[in-house]
């Protein structure tokens, strides 16, 4: 008996030390998000990509900030600011507009985020608490409501046929995430291991699939996650510690939050992870190389039209077209594609370029003839190089 327990005990030591050991060398491995140290560069699109393609959206519910955007092999939703949740086809026709924004049965109060099933169902995150099932055809299938009070989520994905919610926190979270199936019922929930800590500002979360897998991060905690299709995670980031992370306390002069870096969204491809976020008083896309681990950062400017809007971005040298600005990777058969909407007016300002030099390309020159200053964005899909 004693021999067999002591059997237990060598077995139960191997795995920790073998975990251990991995656990030390993936840190040693893992690249650092650190803003504070990411040089400022020019680039051009034909530096990685090969291809663009614009997709004019119709006018027939006109929008302005967009919150979301996701894309299946028939349309095109997005999450507008004001609006809801709007369907076109990937022409850009529109369809349908997803509900309502309101308390109703057929409605939501938040849209914020969204996700996307294999049957073009749509979950709509409603509240920190529930989330609304809409079909294609606009019928309510659903609504979820958790039932563990310590959920508090701010994203959400479909995965492997089961629901990702990842879990926001004002510094006394319980949990990172759950998974759920489709019908609600949760399934794994992973514990937030960081100790509670008094703050009066939400963290900034996100998560994104890429590669058959789905990705974690939160402003307050240091480690990017992978979680595989059976639901095992492993760090494959980190954010740098440093002043310019956001204080585990109270702030009390908001004016200074500026300089703190506000994490805005977070992707890959096979080349780089893209980061998109706000630090030291300038909005920022940050190319980080998964090779060679060289990072630089590329500014934007704000657009005063609108709230949360920025001018600028990749140089687009392959049509002349506007200025390119990642919004998400989109994997297809054809290859990898990054996702941006193009304001209505950075095309009609192309009219004023009297050199001619912007109407060399087809493609270009007939969104600047039709559309219109204040028409609804452009999507443009920049297909990257293999």
């Amino acid at each position: 008996m004693m021999s067999d327990k002591n059997q237990i005990v060598k077995i139960f030591l191997k795995i920790l030390i073998l975990f251990l050991v991995s656990c030390g060398s993936n840190q040693t491995e893992l690249i650092k998000i650190d803003p504070t140290v990411f040089i400022d560069k020019e680039i051009s699109l034909s530096q990685i990509a090969d291809e663009i393609r614009y997709i004019p959206l119709d006018n027939s519910i006109r929008f302005g900030l967009v919150f979301s955007i996701e894309v299946s092999d028939k349309h095109i939703f997005i999450s507008a600011k004001d609006i809801g949740i709007l369907v076109f086809d990937l022409n850009g026709k529109f369809i349908t507009k997803i509900g309502d924004i309101g308390r109703g049965p057929q409605e939501y109060v938040y849209y914020l985020r969204f996700a996307v099933d294999d049957n073009e169902n749509i979950y709509i995150r409603d509240s920190f608490k529930s989330v609304k099932i809409f079909s294609i055809n606009n019928l309510l299938v659903r609504t979820i409501v958790f039932p563990d009070n310590d959920a508090y989520f701010d994203d959400i994905e479909y995965f492997n046929s089961m629901l990702f919610i990842a879990n926001s926190s004002f510094g006394d979270s319980k949990y990172d995430w759950i998974i759920l199936d489709t019908l609600g019922n949760e399934l794994i929930k992973k514990p937030n291991f960081i100790p509670n800590f008094p703050s009066n500002l939400g963290a900034w979360v996100g998560c994104y699939k890429y590669d058959k897998n789905i990705y974690y991060w939160n402003s307050y905690n240091d480690t990017v996650f992978c979680i595989n299709p059976v639901f095992n995670y492993h760090p494959v980031l980190l954010f740098s510690p440093g002043n310019h992370r956001l204080p585990r306390s109270p702030i009390n002069d908001f004016s200074k939050l500026s300089y703190y870096m506000q994490p805005h969204s977070l992707f890959e491809t096979k080349q780089f992870y893209i980061f998109k976020y706000f630090f030291d008083g300038r909005e920022a896309i940050a190319f980080i190389n998964k090779e060679n681990k060289e990072a630089f950062a590329v500014p934007l400017q704000r657009d005063d039209s609108g709230y949360g809007k920025y001018i600028g971005g990749i140089s687009n040298d392959i049509d002349n077209g506007p200025d390119f600005q990642p919004f998400c990777c989109l994997e297809k058969e054809q290859g990898e594609y990054l996702l941006g909407l193009v304001n209505a007016f950075e095309f009609t300002s192309l009219k004023l370029d009297l050199s001619g030099e912007n109407y060399g390309n087809s493609n270009v020159m007939e969104i600047v003839n039709k559309i219109n200053e204040t028409d609804n964005p452009v999507l443009m899909l920049v297909r990257l190089k293999q």
